[in-house]
């Protein structure tokens, strides 16, 4: 399945030739799959063969369980810090797990550092090894393009539309095993492969959401705050109940109707249309071709929706939510992230908005009590933009201000702007927003380090005590606005 190229030569090959190369290695890919295995919608396919960028890879905040693969003498970082490899390597995706870190690398390979007592780096960890970045072993003939990670968990998608998981899903009561009832893997085992294969995964604290050709959303891992979107109450409260956990740990279909009321069993026609999925750390959000976002799980704080109870079991779309910058047959979020208590989501004017927990600047506004606060809990508030001024400045006043990408720790948020910078809010006492100190930041503020000075940050991501960027030297002729 891979497409026989021309040796690339020692080091790192020219940016434009690896592009080139990665895009007809995937296109290959696709191409000469088994019969069984064509047909996917073409919608999907271009979304998810998007421009591949890759850069260098930084770290920040806590590293006592060596998720900052710095080494066990560096167990902490304020600022991004560079990660040195033993050999040149540049990086196109990276993900935070609760208290380990997983890196792709611009060849398809996948490396892993932190804590691996149950088995979320897929690989051994003799003596010091999970304070460094090693490399974790797959089928000789597998090309990664795409993983995830969860608190003990991670997953890596093929460019056979395979996944690939190892480690274990947890609940409140502790592990509940990841492809069969209780047992933790230590290596990387094919956790889903069908003939309506994968092109996309996500992942929460203790699920997993994979997005198949055909537009199919699967979900599998712990169902406690209703984050698989297709059991009740009354089973994802306990384990499966009758079921068991093979209910809970096999890849099952969600249906966006819900079945919940008549008016949303219309909806299942919209099923095949989805295009996108995303997620937050107790949640799940999957993106409709005609602009809705539909969403399921943890909602304690209204961070998902304002007028529901505090766990939705099956999807409801976010549309009443959302209604005063909705606008029929345009996009609802251009990218969306959440934390526990915090959802954050850049719309179709890439202008960041946040819903849910307002404490410790977790919205990115001025500090206040949730029950007693005067904000707007019904729609989603802007976030601020820290100013020399002293005086809060509402982003989406910032005609100039664009932002493409955000990611969000458990109670902190990062975002990227098109101009490649870097900007952080939220609880700070873990170090991983990357500003130099432990203080809570209660509005965005600009990451204006020594050590991105010169860098066009691309991708980010965010875990419990810890965050992660992927960051290139900026190019002197790069546009100020690539939104």
């Amino acid at each position: 399945y891979y497409y026989p190229c021309e040796k690339l030569g020692d080091g790192i090959p020219d940016n434009q030739i690896l592009c080139n190369f990665l895009r007809k290695q995937q296109k290959y890919a696709f191409k000469h799959l088994p019969r069984e295995k064509r047909g996917f919608d073409a919608a999907i396919y271009n979304r998810h063969l998007e421009k591949i960028e890759w850069g260098d890879l930084f770290v920040f905040g806590q590293g006592d369980s060596g998720q900052l693969g710095l080494g066990p003498d560096v167990l902490e970082a304020a600022e991004p810090t560079f990660v040195k490899f033993d050999a040149p390597t540049v990086f196109k995706e990276v993900v935070s797990g609760g208290l380990h870190t997983v890196v792709l690398s611009h060849l398809g390979d996948v490396y892993s550092c932190g804590c691996n007592d149950e088995g979320a780096l897929g690989r051994p960890s003799p003596d010091d090894s999970e304070y460094y970045f090693k490399k974790i072993e797959f089928p000789k003939s597998v090309m990664i393009q795409k993983i995830a990670a969860g608190d003990s968990f991670s997953s890596a998608l093929s460019t056979e539309g395979v996944v690939y998981a190892w480690g274990t899903f947890r609940d409140s009561n502790g592990p509940i095993g990841l492809k069969e009832a209780y047992k933790i893997e230590h290596k990387p085992v094919v956790f889903f492969n069908m003939p309506d294969f994968a092109v996309s995964i996500n992942a929460g604290n203790n699920h997993l959401i994979i997005l198949t050709t055909s537009g199919k959303i699967f979900t599998c891992g712990c169902a406690e705050d209703g984050q698989l979107g297709r059991l009740s109450h009354r089973l994802a409260s306990n384990r499966g109940g009758r079921f068991g956990l093979k209910l809970l740990l096999t890849p099952t279909i969600v249906y966006l109707s819900g079945g919940a009321t008549p008016k949303e069993l219309e909806l299942k026609k919209h099923s095949s249309r989805v295009f996108g999925i995303s997620s937050s750390k107790c949640a799940s959000f999957a993106f409709l071709l005609d602009g809705r976002i539909f969403t399921w799980g943890l909602n304690n704080f209204k961070q998902l929706h304002p007028n529901l109870e505090e766990r939705i079991y099956f999807p409801v779309s976010m549309e009443g939510a959302l209604y005063k910058i909705y606008e029929p047959g345009k996009s609802m979020g251009y990218d969306i992230a959440g934390g526990v208590q915090h959802t954050v989501f850049v719309d179709y004017n890439n202008k960041p908005l946040a819903m849910g927990d307002c404490r410790d600047g977790r919205l990115g506004r001025i500090p206040c009590n949730y029950n007693d606060c005067s904000h707007d809990k019904s729609q989603p508030l802007p976030v601020h933009l820290a100013s020399t001024h002293k005086v809060p400045i509402g982003i989406e006043s910032s005609g100039a201000m664009q932002f493409h990408t955000v990611a969000c720790g458990d109670a902190c948020t990062l975002v990227i702007t098109g101009k490649g910078e870097l900007y952080s809010w939220g609880v700070g006492c873990n170090l991983q927003l990357g500003v130099g100190n432990g203080k809570d930041l209660y509005e965005a503020t600009h990451v204006d380090v020594k050590s991105l000075s010169d860098q066009e940050v691309l991708y980010t991501s965010s875990g419990a005590q810890h965050s992660v960027i992927i960051a290139r030297p900026r190019r002197v002729d790069s546009k100020d606005d690539l939104s």
